[in-house]
């Protein structure tokens, strides 16, 4: 293997932070990548003369779990199992089981979510049942933690403050679904339903007409043209793995709070749900609508690269390095190296370190590590490329998320805008932004109509 290991490998945007928020939450809302059980262990060595971690010491990091009818051999790849719906359907926040999913509901013939109380209004409720859940071994109570319906809910401070947002949404819907369809009050089932769908067009028009406008440029996808039943939806490993990856590139290395001077460091918003009952989710969400994004780069704040950190029942803590992480979930999944990627994806090869950067730093840096262009891990290379002119993202991720992102909403046969169920909401949901899901669930009233810009 030519390629260096993981851990060696390594201005504003004038977007808001707003953009690696969701991100983040469509990550989770499209991708759980669950560890295989057995576990197999495929831990990242560390090179000599690391600041931060041992000499001889290495980067825990267990393979994904895949379908067991794959991975016998060089003609039958592993084929990784992907532990989401993998649609943009809100299954993030309604969980993907019977079990999780009745765990969030109260059952009191309203169809609302379950919360906790809180002085700065309804939060998510708390996992007092010990449902599996992601959380740090400092505090290995699951009833300190939130429960959600993905297991990452307490993962970011942000992604909690983003599902607390969403389930505020829904119950507020359940209260007022009844007065314009009298047929829903008192039927617990048809409520709930009815506003979950609704969510869940909600989270597709903010994706399709605010986010991706503003990640790919206008009109970057191709118009919609309805269900396309030949369409697969289905979430590729480069996107998930690779195209995707982008959200920690984009953080800031301290989260600003409210109107005020006031920061968190990135090391303190993991597996921290004390700090949105003592904040509430307000100074956290006008934060990032204040707060410029990172303008996209490979480079990731210096806590992400060495994070004491370790969750979901893993091993003995230990400090994690998220650019290695990303490297490593790549060659899990038998990646090929960045220049096939490019090719698979109907772009041009790349021929030199030269014709990736102007950096010349980072040009040297490349042919140290990978000696060769077509050496390079894709994600690497991905990160590197100079942001289009009209997008955030260079050539590679551009052309993996527009194919994406196309074929989620083509192949999706409850798409909102093909759903009959919601044929007479399709006008107003189609407009509907997160700034109105914001003035409608907090206390902010200065939000801007574009708060991605």
């Amino acid at each position: 293997n030519d390629q260096p290991s993981e851990k060696s490998v390594h201005k504003n945007s004038g977007l808001s932070d707003f953009m690696w928020v969701w991100s983040q939450f469509l990550e989770h809302e499209l991708v759980l990548l669950d560890t295989h059980q057995p576990r197999e262990v495929m831990d990242i060595s560390v090179m000599q003369g690391d600041p931060v971690f041992e000499w001889g010491g290495s980067i825990p990091f267990s393979r994904s779990r895949y379908d067991p009818a794959t991975g016998s051999g060089v003609n039958n790849p592993r084929q990784q199992v992907n532990g989401q719906t993998a649609f943009l359907d809100g299954s993030s926040i309604y969980g993907t089981d019977v079990l999780r999913a009745a765990a969030l509901r109260r059952f009191d013939g309203t169809g609302r979510l379950k919360c906790s109380e809180s002085l700065h209004g309804d939060l998510l409720s708390y996992n007092l049942a010990g449902f599996q859940n992601a959380q740090s071994a400092s505090n290995t109570e699951p009833s300190a933690y939130f429960l959600s319906g993905d297991v990452r809910v307490n993962e970011h401070v942000m992604v909690s403050a983003m599902h607390t947002l969403f389930m505020r949404e829904h119950n507020r819907l359940c209260m007022e679904l009844p007065a314009r369809y009298p047929y829903l009050a008192g039927d617990d089932e048809a409520t709930y339903q009815f506003a979950r769908k609704i969510v869940g067009a909600i989270i597709q028009s903010i994706t399709y007409y605010e986010f991706l406008p503003a990640l790919l440029g206008n009109d970057a996808l191709n118009p919609y043209q309805g269900y396309q039943e030949e369409v697969n939806p289905s979430i590729s490993s480069v996107f998930a793995t690779v195209a995707f990856r982008f959200t920690h590139n984009m953080m800031p290395e301290q989260l600003r709070l409210g109107r005020s001077r006031k920061t968190l460091k990135t090391r303190e918003t993991y597996f921290n749900p004390r700090l949105l009952r003592y904040l509430g989710v307000e100074p956290l969400l006008e934060g990032r609508m204040r707060q410029s994004m990172r303008k996209l780069s490979v480079d990731i704040p210096e806590d992400l690269r060495n994070l004491l950190l370790n969750y979901m029942g893993g091993r003995a803590q230990t400090f994690l390095d998220f650019s290695a992480l990303t490297i490593q979930r790549g060659r899990d999944h038998g990646l090929p190296d960045y220049n096939t990627v490019r090719q698979a994806y109907g772009l041009t090869r790349i021929q030199r370190f030269e014709d990736m950067t102007a950096d010349h730093k980072l040009q040297d840096a490349l042919e140290k590590l990978y000696q060769s262009v077509d050496n390079i891990d894709p994600w690497v290379g991905a990160m590197i490329e100079s942001p289009l002119e009209h997008a955030q993202i260079g050539a590679l991720n551009y052309v993996v998320l527009k194919d994406q992102f196309e074929r989620l909403r083509d192949g999706d046969r409850y798409w909102f805008e093909n759903d009959p169920l919601l044929s007479e909401l399709r006008s107003t949901l189609s407009k509907i932004r997160l700034s109105h899901l914001l003035r409608r669930n907090t206390k902010l009233r200065h939000v801007a109509e574009n708060v991605f810009r």
